[in-house]
This record gives C-alpha cells, sequence and structure tokens, in this order.
C-alpha cells in the first residue's frame, strides 16, 4: 500500500475514533440517566426504551472497534 492511500486510512481511522468518542459519551449519558430513573419506572416504556438505546449503542461501539482495528491492521 502507498503513503497516500495509507494517509487517507490513517484519516478515517481518526474521524471513526472521534464518532466512537461521541457515540461514548452519548451512551454514558445514557446510561446515568437510566441509573437515576426510579426503580418503579425501569420497567415501563421510558426505561425499556432507554436500556435498548444503551445496548444498541454498546453494540455500536462494539463494531466500530472492531472496523478500527481491521483497517489499521490494513494500514
Amino acid at each position: 500500500m502507498n503513503r497516500k492511500r495509507r494517509e487517507l486510512l490513517k484519516s478515517a481511522v481518526d474521524l471513526m475514533n472521534y464518532a466512537s468518542n461521541k457515540i461514548e459519551t452519548a451512551r454514558d449519558q445514557e446510561q446515568d440517566c437510566f441509573d437515576n430513573l426510579p426503580e418503579n419506572l425501569k420497567d415501563y416504556d421510558k426505561g425499556i426504551v432507554m436500556e435498548e438505546a444503551i445496548d444498541n449503542l454498546d453494540s455500536a461501539l462494539d463494531s466500530l472497534k472492531e472496523t478500527i482495528d481491521y483497517v489499521e491492521k490494513a494500514i
């Protein structure tokens, strides 16, 4: 792989790391809100939706980190 393509991929990795940090921040904030939700509301619509969002963001982070690893191996 030539230098130009490596630099392009390094730039993509930087962007993915930036996105990962933003997603992680949003996930952490949602987790804090869920944790502070009264226990009797966690099992109802709002709590269920929040928990699903947290799980989906965790999955997105895992996928993004895996993608970053693959791209870094290609560099």
